[in-house]
C-alpha cells in the first residue's frame, strides 16, 4: 500500500493510531538506542538490555540512517535484501568473531548473533 509517496506496512495499521513507515522505524530504533546509553551513563542497569539490546537495534540503525539521508533526494530509496544480509553477516563476523579476538572487553555470543539477525529481519521487513 502506497501512501503520501512512502510505502507502509499494511498489517501495522492502527497500532497505537498510526502506520509504521521506514522512518518510524529508524527514528524509534534510535531513539531507544539513546535511551539505552542515556541509562547505562546514569548507572541503570538492565541485565538483558545491556547484553542484547544493542546488537537488536544495531542493524535498524546502521542503515537506518544513511537510508534516511539517501530518501532525501531519492524518496523510493530501498535497501535490497542482500545488503541487509550482508550487514548483518558483517556485524556478527566483526563484533562477534574478530573483535573479541584481540580486545578482552568484548565477548563473542551466540545470542548477539541472532539479536543483528532479528534486527536485520525487522529491517527488511519494514524496507
Amino acid at each position: 500500500m502506497v501512501r503520501d509517496g512512502h510505502r507502509r506496512n499494511d498489517c501495522l495499521d492502527g497500532l497505537l493510531g498510526r502506520s509504521m513507515n521506514r522512518n518510524t522505524l529508524f527514528f524509534g530504533t534510535l531513539g531507544l538506542f539513546l535511551l539505552h546509553q542515556g541509562a547505562i551513563a546514569m548507572g541503570w542497569m538492565v541485565a538483558w538490555a545491556d547484553s542484547y539490546l544493542d546488537p537488536l537495534l544495531f542493524v535498524p540503525v546502521a542503515l537506518g540512517a544513511p537510508g534516511w539521508l539517501i530518501r532525501q533526494w531519492k524518496v523510493d530509496f530501498r535497501w535490497n535484501v542482500f545488503f541487509i544480509t550482508g550487514a548483518w553477516l558483517a556485524a556478527s563476523l566483526a563484533f562477534e568473531l574478530w573483535i573479541p579476538s584481540f580486545d578482552p572487553r568484548f565477548t563473542a555470543d551466540g545470542w548477539d548473533v541472532l539479536c543483528y539477525a532479528l534486527g536485520a529481519e525487522i529491517f527488511r521487513w519494514s524496507e
